[in-house]
């Protein structure tokens, strides 16, 4: 089976732009596009996503505070989440944010790296499940 990544993103047009360069590289991706979406993919039983990007700003809602309300009722804690978001353009301060659980990148990133920034988190991962 396929590394399996979420994309949440309201932007339809950035949603099947990451869906497409993703699977070029072999993943499986499936994708929500609001709250309600993405709280039905993150508790599907089946979904066992390995890394989830989440952009921070959503219809309604921030990005960030929707992932914290699923992971208060019960989302798996251990998936590591990006973060993306459009009010980081031009600022490289967003490295700062890294963590192995968790990373911002601006939208405007290249998709060279972002998709480097899914490598290192998803071997990061796959490093401390086995330790």
């Amino acid at each position: 089976m396929n590394t399996r990544i979420l994309i949440v993103d309201d932007d339809w047009i950035c949603l099947q732009l990451l869906k497409r360069r993703l699977e070029k590289k072999g993943y499986e991706v499936l994708t929500a596009r609001n709250e309600k979406e993405f709280w039905d993919q993150a508790f599907d039983p089946y979904a066992d996503f390995a890394l989830i990007l989440v952009n921070i700003c959503l219809n309604n809602r921030l990005g960030t505070d929707v992932y914290q309300c699923l992971l208060h009722f019960g989302m798996n804690e251990k998936i590591p989440v990006i973060f993306t978001t459009g009010l980081a353009e031009g600022n490289e301060n967003w490295q700062i944010l890294r963590d192995d659980d968790y990373s911002f990148v601006p939208k405007t990133v290249d998709l060279e790296n972002l998709e480097e920034e899914i490598e290192r988190m998803l071997q990061t991962n796959t490093l401390k499940n086995v330790a």
